[in-house]
């Protein structure tokens, strides 16, 4: 039979690798060692090179300049201060106020430090809260609570006027309050915002009272015009007072030669007369 040579196919694919090159690998060109080595060394290098930039002041240099650049840029986009509100001012100037914001027409309005503004505006004597927000993009708005004057006191020979929590008013003059209800006694300022709160419901008292005085640190003395003292309980004031109100207006006490009513006894109440020799009168407690 014939034979038939075998011949190669075309396009047949060889493998591209010699047999003396087969088991063997290239050398690295570097060991773990060293690797670890270079991650080392450039940790450390970059330390040091933050360390010498942050005590060279670098970092803040450029912090600066970029935040000036950006308040700049604001500045230029009509970001400037141009106008400041102000609610809730009856007491503090407006000079003070202007004084303690530090601040000034078209100036960034992102520049300005509320925080800083806040602790100057609440450290104004008159000043009991204040909030101070950006109305972007010209305006500052600054709402305040200012403390109220709430009575006259009256110690040691010293008339002072004090607030809603019985704080002494020191920049507040007395004679601009006149009007106030004046209170005597060491404890009275701490005792005065109860007792005008439980006049509020007999304005017929409140109409006519001159002062109120603090008797033993327990009770009040009430002194009405034109020349009469009401003797309160040290409990029980309301009731007082209701029975107050009713020989002040059906009884027209004011009206009659009378110069004192003790309203300590729950049941009965006395009345003192101006004159001397009268006999003092006793009366059954009215509801």
């Amino acid at each position: 039979m014939p034979r038939f040579r075998s011949n190669p196919l075309r396009g047949s694919v060889s493998q591209n690798f010699s047999s003396r090159s087969r088991g063997r690998t290239s050398p690295p060109i570097f060991t773990l060692g060293w690797r670890l080595a270079l991650l080392v060394g450039s940790a450390a290098m970059l330390l040091l090179l933050g360390t010498w930039l942050w005590h060279s002041g670098w970092p803040e240099r450029q912090a600066d300049r970029l935040a000036n650049a950006s308040l700049r840029m604001t500045k230029k986009a009509r970001f400037a201060l141009k106008d400041i509100t102000v609610k809730g001012r009856k007491y503090t100037s407006k000079k003070e106020i202007l004084d303690a914001l530090s601040v000034s027409a078209g100036m960034p309005i992102l520049a300005i430090d509320l925080d800083a503004a806040h602790t100057r505006l609440t450290q104004l004597p008159w000043i009991e809260s204040v909030s101070i927000k950006r109305q972007l993009p010209d305006t500052l708005a600054v709402r305040l609570t200012e403390r109220e004057p709430m009575a006259r006191w009256q110690n040691g020979g010293q008339i002072t006027v004090i607030d809603r929590k019985g704080a002494p008013l020191t920049i507040a003059k007395p004679e601009d309050f006149a009007s106030l209800l004046l209170v005597v006694g060491p404890d009275a300022p701490k005792e005065t915002e109860a007792l005008l709160t439980a006049l509020k419901d007999f304005p017929s008292i409140r109409q006519v009272l001159k002062a109120a005085v603090r008797v033993g640190e327990r009770r009040w003395n009430l002194h009405l015009q034109p020349g009469m003292i009401a003797r309160l309980p040290e409990d029980g004031m309301a009731a007082a007072l209701k029975r107050l109100a009713y020989l002040i207006q059906e009884q027209k006490v004011l009206e009659r030669n009378i110069v004192a009513i003790d309203l300590r006894q729950t049941d009965r109440f006395f009345i003192e007369p101006g004159n001397p020799a009268s006999v003092s009168i006793t009366g059954e407690s009215h509801p």
